[in-house]
């Protein structure tokens, strides 16, 4: 594993966290807006 690969996949949890986060303090957003959210 690349030194960039490794950086890839601790932004990529570290998004999945804030992810995690924002769906607990608003659990009524509808699938589209996840959808948005995770193309961004």
């Amino acid at each position: 594993m690349t030194e960039q690969e490794l950086l890839d996949m601790f932004i990529q949890e570290c998004i999945n966290m804030l992810l995690d986060i924002f769906n607990k303090n608003q659990p009524d957003k509808s699938k589209k807006e996840d959808e948005q959210i995770l193309q961004a």
